[in-house]
């Protein structure tokens, strides 16, 4: 009878552990790299698009600054938390990072915050 998952092989790694490890470390290389800031981003605006013509005014104030602050932990993450993979060359220097975040930041916040107050 084949192991459960939970039942460790000889090597002592459950079966489970080792599929993983086996998935997430092909050659060495990291794949998917930051791919959950764009499954945030499209998570956001499909809860959003279904979820707000449902809600009443304050309702809709609520999710989009939940929204905007989601959106925002995705860029500060996307740009100035990356991860360094052995080999590949540098990215823009952390002075152009800290702009970039900071114009988009300053787009998500004045835009939330013009919906919140007029909306």
């Amino acid at each position: 009878m084949p192991p459960d998952r939970t039942t460790p092989l000889p090597d002592g790694r459950s079966p489970l552990d080792r599929c993983w490890r086996a998935l997430a470390h092909r050659g060495g290389r990291q794949r998917g790299y930051l791919l959950e800031v764009p499954l945030l981003v499209a998570a956001v605006l499909v809860v959003g698009l279904l979820l707000l013509p449902h809600l009443g005014p304050g309702g809709r104030k609520l999710a989009v600054g939940a929204g905007a602050a989601l959106l925002l932990a995705g860029a500060y993450y996307l740009l100035l938390a990356p991860g360094r993979l052995v080999g590949a060359p540098a990215g823009p220097p952390r002075a152009v990072r800290r702009l970039l975040f900071g114009a988009l930041a300053l787009v998500l916040v004045l835009g939330a915050g013009a919906f919140i107050g007029f909306g």
